[in-house]
């Protein structure tokens, strides 16, 4: 089956590169590469626009900022291949990523495929993995339970459950379930709505996608009184979508308690304690000290 790969692209002319390479290194075949240039203000497009030049299976697309979620879901429906998978721009992946996600894909019958991700930490240069030897090259059949569960309970680095990027899935479940738009923390309002959605997803324990950890990205910058907004949004939309699918919160509230504390306390050291955020931080904890 043909693949498109969906790239999102915002201001990432330092690692666009690195990002691109990896992908026409791809071991995997029939495969198309569509880079969405989500309104940079750097030389990201022009770098974008070479690409496509010079590479008969890259594609671009120019449009105005919109955020992640709007410019992933403008690939999908531009996207020529029965499957997706998204690979964000600052990120690079190894030479049979997309081989191991097929095949997985095709053998196991699951809708769904997903590998792990190694992190490469941009402030110290170090690479840090997460699955043991005796994991690595297997796989696993997860129901949609099981697969939201571990989310917030894998014990080799949860959040590649929570992310959009490093799985494979059919465009129609992109087309039937976008990415939310105009807010940040999209994945996490969304993710487990795929999950939802199907019979089987498949994890791949391998870790073919190298995601970077970067000093100022959407996770680790800045807490604007919007990125906490956005964050409580996000699982307010997920919450509310596991209660009615009866399945337990208790994990996910457990997991956001941490965020919040970890949040505000940097807010408070930041001389932030008395923001919209932080006040909203503040009333949730309080209400899960008495509740919990």
């Amino acid at each position: 089956m043909k693949i498109s790969v969906v790239v999102t692209v915002y201001n990432d002319q330092t690692y666009l590169a690195q990002c691109v390479q990896s992908l026409l290194d791809q071991t995997y075949e029939d495969y198309e590469i569509i880079l969405i240039d989500d309104g940079s203000t750097d030389d990201s497009g022009a770098y974008c626009d070479q690409y496509a030049k010079t590479h008969a299976q890259v594609r671009v697309i120019h449009s105005q900022n919109q955020g992640v979620g709007a410019a992933r879901n403008l690939g999908v429906k531009n996207a020529a291949g029965e499957l997706i998978t998204f690979v964000d721009a600052d990120d690079f992946v190894g030479r049979d990523y997309l081989s191991q996600l097929a095949s997985a894909h095709a053998k196991t019958g699951a809708e769904i495929a997903l590998v792990n991700n190694n992190e490469l930490h941009e402030a110290n240069g170090t690479f840090y993995f997460f699955l043991p030897p005796e994991l690595q090259g297997t796989q696993q059949l997860l129901t949609p339970k099981q697969a939201i569960e571990y989310q917030s309970s894998f014990p080799y680095n949860p959040p590649c459950f929570v992310r959009g990027t490093a799985k494979l899935a059919p465009r129609e479940l992109y087309l039937t379930h976008p990415f939310p738009e105009g807010m940040m923390f999209e994945d996490e309002a969304s993710t487990h709505q795929l999950y939802l959605a199907v019979e089987k997803i498949v994890v791949v324990h391998q870790d073919p996608y190298t995601y970077r950890v970067r000093p100022n990205s959407i996770v680790t910058g800045p807490l604007t009184d919007q990125r906490t907004l956005d964050l409580l949004r996000a699982f307010q939309i997920k919450v509310l979508d596991l209660v009615m699918a009866g399945i337990d919160v208790g994990p996910v509230k457990a997991r956001l308690s941490g965020i919040l504390q970890t949040d505000l306390a940097t807010m408070i050291a930041q001389g932030r304690g008395d923001s919209l955020g932080s006040q909203e931080y503040q009333r949730l904890l309080k209400i899960a000290n008495v509740l919990g």
